[in-house]
């Protein structure tokens, strides 16, 4: 049992019974009055709209084997959003699944509801992949000749909880992207899209970033109409064969065209977004993605490692809390082989790439990264398998390394390598048959959600497989990812302060509400009692709008507050310190004093000592010394001079400096 429903059509039909009473053995129709009607009604409605979302209501979950039964034999798509939430597409329609937890091992879930999309989506478009905003606003499906956005209803994705999503059904817009190019006569084909979050850096928009196969990446601002790209970045440039085999050794192209093969998005705090791109001969690229300054794109090839594969087919950039110090690139080749790349800022704005370990797969076909940003975890997919590999040990090191300066990481040599293992093997119900054990299609072969834990009451980390016997095969990790948040980052804030609430999420949600309706008094008694009904029940789906928004709010507020007293810890502590430094210098002032007095003594000995030998009569030997004590006079008042000067700026500055903080 999902949900309960409470609508009108149950209310009336619990009437028809009530109307009926036992009289003389037989039924015999009874007529309530307009009052008693109205009393009945308003009664039913209070005490189910009260105990609707009550906390035995949540306990009642249900198992992944009913979702599994509709999508058995089926060919669909997985994706997740906030960390907690499913999203299937199957048939032309979708189903968002809320709340799954961890019970002994068995994955369960608390809602499901069904999104049809409008227009629907032609029937011979075959929808490869499927990615979705962190927040669950938007959707992206695409083909290898069509591209869609779907706009998905605020109540999907607004609420903090699943108890707040009124309906079980929904209907959402489908728009597609770029048409006229898609349309035209030689279209271009697609081959991977990829979301540019606003929360990784200053902007109020997301951004949908595309490689089609004419080297070009075309950059759409998703809350727009995506009919021509906000910018492209275009690598046509750099795709040439080279005429100069001596200038660049191992070019293998022999005289063909490259190609750019994937690409993914690197996303820091406050700064630019960076779209890391790699061709079919292993070549890396970075494009840095302005869109505040509203400037074209910048584009830099980086020197890549010479041990890495020249036939790629997948790059990914690996999550870690320490992306603000170096960057690690997961690339892929056809030889089944996986490497991981280190990328460390240099002064040339670009990076300096390092190969850390190269790691040999099981001979498969079909081999993918799957799209998951599990901290410190990729995630591959072969025909049968999936494998999780864990670079925790390694990366840490390497953090320990950028932080020692004085260390080089192109010679320092780490011990540490990753940890692979499988989580899911399928290859016993596919011994005798050549096809993948996988419906889905390159990343979109598995996601990871964090949910509940049953048994432990904790969290754990649930990876949900495209899989095709049995659908949606699941494997639990020991590993957490990142904490389920109501929105990821803000970049308008500071790191440290991660905003739960958007304004532009308030806003929707708020225009949401719907104005109250008159209740008609003049009509007939049945009018009068749907009136009454009407009134009420938009009335709740306020209460329910108006409730999660405050809730929001106190969120951000809570937040807010906790930001400030971080704020006022850390101005306390600077402004200790500065007292401190003032201490110290007035202290050196003392000193300075004491010595210029000293200085004032020596030069009047001086004086005394050049006035004496004024009038006599001096041997060479005391003449030179006469000579050196003229000069050390004036080094030493020149140094005096200059040192009461700069003395005299530095204290005045500081003590400047501590009165503004205070203030």
């Amino acid at each position: 049992m999902d949900r309960v429903e409470v609508s009108w059509s149950s209310v009336a039909k619990r009437w028809e019974k009530l109307e009926k009473v036992k009289k003389m053995n037989h039924c015999v129709p009874y007529e309530f009055k307009a009052e008693q009607k109205l009393k009945r009604t308003s009664i039913s409605l209070e005490l189910l709209l009260q105990h609707k979302n009550k906390p035995f209501l949540d306990r009642m979950r249900a198992s992944l084997s009913e979702l599994r039964k509709q999508l058995n034999g089926k060919r669909y798509l997985i994706s997740s959003f906030r960390y907690k939430n499913l999203v299937i597409f199957c048939d032309g329609s979708m189903r968002f699944v809320y709340g799954l937890v961890n019970n002994n091992g068995y994955a369960e879930y608390t809602k499901s509801v069904h999104v049809s999309l409008s227009p629907r989506i032609p029937d011979d478009t075959d929808i490869t992949s499927m990615s979705i905003t962190n927040d669950g606003s938007l959707i992206v499906l695409s083909s290898e000749s069509d591209l869609f956005i779907v706009r998905v209803s605020a109540d999907l994705w607004a609420s903090k909880y699943e108890n707040y999503i009124p309906l079980d059904h929904y209907v959402c817009e489908l728009e597609q992207v770029h048409p006229t190019l898609l349309n035209s006569v030689k279209p271009p084909k697609v081959l991977q899209a990829r979301w540019v979050l606003a929360d990784s850096f200053n902007c109020s928009a997301h951004f949908l970033a595309v490689l089609f196969d004419d080297n070009r990446i075309r950059i759409y601002q998703a809350e727009n109409v995506c009919d021509v790209p906000l910018t492209i970045v275009d690598y046509s440039l750099f795709m040439c064969a080279s005429d100069r085999p001596y200038e660049t050794p191992g070019s293998n192209s022999y005289g063909f065209f490259k190609s750019i093969v994937s690409f993914d998005c690197l996303s820091l705090p406050e700064e630019s977004p960076v779209l890391v791109a790699i061709d079919s001969e292993g070549e890396m690229y970075a494009t840095v993605f302005n869109v505040i300054g509203n400037t074209q794109p910048i584009t830099r090839p980086l020197v890549p490692p010479s041990a890495l594969p020249c036939d790629p087919i997948q790059i990914k950039v690996v999550e870690h809390p320490l992306s603000d110090i170096f960057a690690v690139f997961a690339v892929l080749s056809s030889a089944n082989v996986i490497s991981f790349v280190i990328a460390v800022p240099n002064e040339q704005s670009t990076y300096s790439l390092f190969l850390h370990e190269q790691l040999h797969l099981p001979q498969a076909s079909a081999l993918s990264i799957c799209s998951t940003d599990l901290e410190y975890t990729v995630i591959v997919a072969s025909n049968t398998s999936l494998l999780h590999m864990d670079l925790s040990q390694w990366i840490q090191e390497y953090a320990v390394v950028l932080q020692d300066h004085s260390l080089d990481i192109g010679k320092s040599a780490f011990s540490m390598t990753s940890t692979a293992r499988e989580l899911i093997n399928l290859s016993t119900s596919h011994a005798d048959s050549n096809d993948s054990a996988f419906v889905g299609f390159g990343e979109n072969r598995a996601v990871h959600l964090i949910c509940e834990s049953v048994a432990s009451r904790g969290t754990s980390t649930i990876v949900v497989a495209c899989t095709e016997n049995p659908p949606l095969a699941t494997a639990f990790l020991n590993q957490k990812g990142p904490e389920p948040s109501w929105h990821p980052r803000s970049a308008s804030l500071p790191e440290n302060m991660l905003s739960p609430l958007n304004e532009n999420v308030l806003r929707a949600i708020i225009s949401r509400k719907e104005p109250l309706p008159r209740i008609e008094f003049t009509k007939s008694s049945k009018e009068l009692v749907e009136s009454i009904s009407s009134f009420f029940s938009i009335a709740h789906k306020n209460q329910l709008l108006l409730a999660a928004a405050l809730e929001m709010s106190q969120d951000r507020l809570a937040a807010l507050m906790k930001f400030a007293k971080q704020l006022t810890e850390k101005q306390n502590d600077v402004n200790q310190r500065l007292l401190k430094v003032l201490r110290q210098n007035v202290a050196l002032k003392d000193k300075k004093e004491k010595l210029r007095a000293d200085v004032a003594k020596s030069l009047i000995r001086a004086d005394r000592v050049f006035a004496r030998s004024h009038d006599q009569k001096l041997s060479g030997e005391e003449t030179k010394l006469l000579t050196a004590l003229k000069e050390c006079r004036a080094r030493m008042l020149s140094y005096a001079m200059e040192a009461s000067k700069n003395a005299e700026l530095r204290y005045g500055s500081i003590e400047g400096t501590y009165l503004l903080l205070v203030t």
